[in-house]
C-alpha cells in the first residue's frame, strides 16, 4: 500500500462561484424542465384563486416528514417521500387552507444524510431563478428537509445567498412522519407557515429553522437530539423566536435581517469540502493527523475544542506544522454558550492562548455555519490566507454572538 495520499481530489478551477445565479442549465442533479413547468404554473394562476391567501412556495427534498409506507416489488413495506400538503392539512388544522395556498416543487426525494454540497448548489439556483422570474406576490420559501442535515444545509444555503435577501426562507421537518400517531410533523408545519406569515407581514427575510419549540437563526443552528421533538436549538445565539405558548401570536427577534430590495448576487458553489475537521481526542494518533493533512484536498484545518476552549497539545502542535509546510489556514471551533460576547471575559487556559499562537484562532460560531463560511471564503478570496482569517473572523450574517444577540434563554426542553 502506498503512504502517498491519494490524489482523486477537487482542482481549483473548481474552487469558483456560478457566474449566473439563475442559470437552470447549470444544475446537477434536479430537472430544469420541471423548474421551468413550476414557475409557469404559478404564473398562470388566476389571482381569484389565490385571493387573500398568503402563497407559498415549498420545496421538497425528502426527509421523514413526508414518508409514506408502500408494498415493493418483493411484497416488503418500505417507505418513500410523498409530499402532500392537502393531506397534510388535512391532519393538522384544516383552516390552514383558508390562509395560505401552498404550491409544492419536489426536487429531491432523499435521506438527508446523503445531502451534500451539491444537492445545496442546486436548491440555489432553482430558489434564486423561482425569485427572478416568479411574477406572483409570495410569502416566501417553505423547504421540507430530513433533520440529519438540516443545520449543516440551511447555513450552506445561507453563505451562498449572503447578505441580503428579497423573501424568507424556513426550513422545517419532523422527527416522526405526518402518517403516525401523535406526530410532530403537523405542527412543525403549521407553524412554518405562520413563521413565513409573520416574516412577510413585519418585511423580514431571513434563514430559519423551525421545529418543537423554537424559531432557530440558520447561522447558530445545532442537531441536539435524536428523538425529541426540540431536535434542534441555537447554544450561542437567542432564539429568534419562541413556540412553546400556544395561541400566542409569532414575533421574531428585531434584529431578524429586513427585506432587501434586491438581493445580495447569490455565490453559489459545489464540489466537496476542503475543510479538514479535527476533534480533539483522547490519544489521538499526531502522525495520522498531519498524513491527513498533507492530502491534496484538504485548504484548510478546523480544531474542535472542549468546552473551556481547550485542545489535546500533542495533536494542536502536528496540526500546525502541517498547515504551516502548506501554507493553509487553521481554525478552532468552540460553540460552547459562555464563549459567546459577554462583558466577563472568562478565564483563558494556557492551551487556547498556545492555539492561537501556533496558528488555530478560536471562532465564536456553530461549526456547521464556519464549514459553509470557509468554503465561500476559499473561493471568495482565492486562496489569500489572510482575507480567509480576516473574512472568518468577521461578522457576515449574524453568526457571531454579540452583546443582543447571543444566548440568554434557557436552551429547549429535551
Amino acid at each position: 500500500m502506498s503512504n502517498t495520499p491519494s490524489t482523486n481530489y477537487v482542482t481549483d478551477q473548481e474552487l469558483n462561484f456560478e457566474s449566473d445565479p439563475t442559470d437552470l442549465s447549470r444544475l446537477i442533479l434536479a430537472d430544469k424542465d420541471k423548474v421551468i413547468e413550476f414557475v409557469g404554473m404559478l404564473n398562470s394562476m388566476d389571482q381569484k384563486e389565490i385571493g387573500d391567501r398568503r402563497l407559498v412556495v415549498a420545496i421538497g427534498t425528502g426527509g421523514t416528514i413526508s414518508m409514506i409506507e408502500i408494498e415493493g416489488d418483493d411484497g416488503k413495506k418500505i417507505k418513500i417521500p410523498s409530499l402532500d400538503f392537502d393531506d397534510i392539512f388535512q391532519k393538522t388544522e384544516p383552516s390552514l387552507r383558508d390562509k395560505f395556498i401552498v404550491k409544492d416543487l419536489p426536487i429531491f426525494k432523499i435521506d438527508s444524510s446523503q445531502m451534500q454540497y451539491t444537492h445545496v448548489h442546486d436548491l440555489a439556483i432553482i430558489k434564486t431563478y423561482i425569485e427572478t422570474y416568479l411574477k406572483k406576490e409570495f410569502a416566501g420559501f417553505l423547504f421540507i428537509h430530513g433533520t440529519d442535515t438540516m443545520a449543516e444545509a440551511s447555513s450552506i444555503m445561507a453563505n451562498m445567498l449572503g447578505e441580503d435577501l428579497v423573501k424568507p426562507i424556513v426550513y422545517t421537518g419532523s422527527q416522526t412522519s405526518i402518517n403516525e400517531e401523535r406526530s410532530d410533523a403537523g405542527k412543525n408545519v403549521r407553524d412554518a407557515l405562520y413563521t413565513l406569515a409573520s416574516m412577510d407581514a413585519e418585511r423580514q427575510a431571513d434563514i430559519v429553522i423551525v421545529f418543537g419549540d423554537g424559531i432557530i437563526y440558520a447561522y447558530g443552528a445545532q442537531k441536539v437530539h435524536e428523538k425529541s421533538s426540540n431536535a434542534f436549538d441555537s447554544p450561542m445565539l437567542e432564539l429568534a423566536g419562541e413556540l412553546s405558548v400556544p395561541g400566542s401570536i409569532i414575533e421574531l427577534q428585531k434584529w431578524t435581517r429586513q427585506r432587501a430590495a434586491q438581493a445580495t448576487r447569490s455565490r453559489i458553489f459545489t464540489g466537496k469540502s476542503h475543510l479538514l475537521e479535527i476533534d480533539s481526542k483522547m490519544s489521538m494518533d499526531s502522525g495520522f493527523v498531519e498524513y491527513q493533512i498533507e492530502h491534496p484536498s484538504v485548504r484548510g484545518v478546523s480544531i474542535a475544542t472542549y468546552g473551556a476552549g481547550t485542545a489535546d497539545m500533542e495533536i494542536v502542535e502536528a496540526a500546525a506544522k502541517a498547515i504551516h509546510g502548506k501554507q493553509i489556514p487553521g481554525f478552532a471551533f468552540n460553540p460552547a454558550s459562555f464563549g459567546a460576547a459577554n462583558k466577563e471575559k472568562h478565564a483563558i487556559y494556557p492551551s487556547e492562548e498556545k492555539l492561537a499562537r501556533l496558528g488555530f484562532e478560536t471562532i465564536r460560531m456553530t461549526p456547521e455555519f464556519g464549514r459553509g463560511k470557509y468554503e465561500l471564503a476559499i473561493r471568495r478570496f482565492s486562496g489569500n490566507i489572510n482575507e480567509i482569517r480576516d473574512f472568518m473572523r468577521r461578522q457576515y450574517l449574524g453568526e457571531i454572538p454579540t452583546e443582543i444577540t447571543r444566548r440568554r434563554t434557557a436552551l429547549l426542553r429535551h
